[in-house]
């Protein structure tokens, strides 16, 4: 998130009115604010702290993008609820997020901790929505989709890939 509050800060200078909304709670809030503040940014930073289902999908509807900069990210649930939303993504190649986000077809994705690239796919949704909505809507294609069927079959194509081979068997001298 501190990847996050820095693209902010350098969105900001080229569309001031731009707010981030962070949701959920979690162990490093405080030092989030810090940092935040550190950006001059915090006043442009709404914490929401815990939303339900609907609190959330409201927020997801009110806003121009999902953004989620993580530097770690086994599987990347949050971006197919908000590709699920209609909501355009922008999110790091970390983990299963790159799997999913794709830039320029079903979102922009960026390396993990890369602020310039970050606030580069930022502005870029924000001067273009039309073309975000595009893959937005193509990202919302995709998750309705998927199934626990369809994974379940990738998943056993995955194992089968995987089955060992015969070894060769080495002589010692």
């Amino acid at each position: 998130m501190q990847d996050l509050v820095a693209a902010l800060a350098r969105v900001r200078r080229t569309h001031p009115g731009t707010t981030l909304t962070v949701a959920g709670d979690g162990t490093q809030a405080a030092w989030l604010r810090d940092v935040a503040r550190e950006h001059r940014v915090l006043r442009a930073v709404e914490f929401t702290g815990a939303l339900d289902h609907e609190e959330l999908v409201a927020q997801l509807h009110s806003a121009d993008a999902l953004v989620i900069p993580s530097r770690y990210e086994p599987f990347g649930i949050v971006a197919l609820e908000g590709a699920a939303t209609g909501i355009p993504v922008i999110a790091t190649t970390a983990g299963g997020l790159a799997d999913f986000i794709r830039s320029g077809e079903t979102g922009e994705s960026v390396e993990p901790a890369d602020v310039p690239g970050l606030t580069a796919a930022i502005r870029g949704v924000l001067d273009d929505p039309a073309a975000a909505h595009r893959r937005a809507a193509a990202a919302r294609v995709e998750v309705e989709e998927l199934t626990w069927e369809a994974v379940a079959r990738e998943t056993v194509q995955v194992y089968l890939a995987a089955k060992r081979r015969p070894g060769t068997r080495w002589a010692a001298a």
